[in-house]
């Protein structure tokens, strides 16, 4: 587990909120939140989608509502699924800011990583 932490480079914040699964407007299924991060977050969910599916999840973190789109990236049959982050806009990067620092337990979140990173993954913000 060592080597998966060292890879990371964002922390990830353990936390516990509700999230609707959305696809198409629709909903399409429900979770709890259970580790967030800048770039994605782990939904606990007996139905998970699959590794690459798309959709819209809508956060529900310590009072804080975030609709934001994310990806599939891994999944535990009958257990949850890591979503990453696909897009985001200037309003959901101000309330996801509330929603790190809210978990992180800091006051001033640290500087959002930008897309000219070098980095593998994608940036939400």
């Amino acid at each position: 587990m060592g080597e998966i932490s060292e890879r990371r480079r964002f922390p990830r914040y353990t936390c516990t909120g509700a999230v609707e699964i959305l696809q198409q407007g629709h909903h399409c299924g429900a979770g709890i939140v259970t580790d967030i991060s800048w770039l994605g977050c782990y939904i606990e969910t007996v139905y998970p989608l699959t590794v690459g599916t798309l959709a819209k999840i809508r956060l529900n973190l310590l009072g804080i509502s975030l609709d934001i789109d994310a990806m599939t990236v891994s999944v535990t049959p009958m257990f949850g699924m890591g979503m990453e982050f696909t897009a985001g806009s200037g309003a959901q990067e101000s309330t996801f800011k509330q929603i790190i620092a809210a978990v992180s337990g800091e006051e001033a979140s640290p500087a959002i990583p930008r897309a000219e990173d070098p980095q593998p993954q994608q940036r939400a913000f």
